[in-house]
């Protein structure tokens, strides 16, 4: 039937070709999740930038509201002090 020798080769090839195509799916995996760490850290980027902006717009909006404040007040004393007299 077969020798020893061809069966030996063939379980070689075969373990040689298990091998290979174990080593593409890790390289192909690795790439993979290397993509997605790429996409994850430009997302988690973004939205940290998006996130800033919010809080300068949010401090703005507070001075504004201080400002506001300020000139109702002058502006109260002012009306009350020519209202009376």
């Amino acid at each position: 039937m077969y020798d020893v020798k061809y069966c030996m080769m063939i379980y070689c090839s075969a373990f040689r070709s298990k091998k290979a195509k174990v080593e593409a799916d890790k390289e192909s995996t690795d790439r993979t999740t290397a993509a997605t760490r790429i996409q994850a850290s430009y997302r988690m980027w973004k939205c940290k930038k998006v996130y800033q902006q919010l809080i300068k717009y949010k401090e703005k909006k507070d001075l504004q509201m201080i400002y506001f404040s300020q000139q109702v007040s002058i502006l109260d004393c002012t009306f009350a002090t020519t209202c009376t007299q």
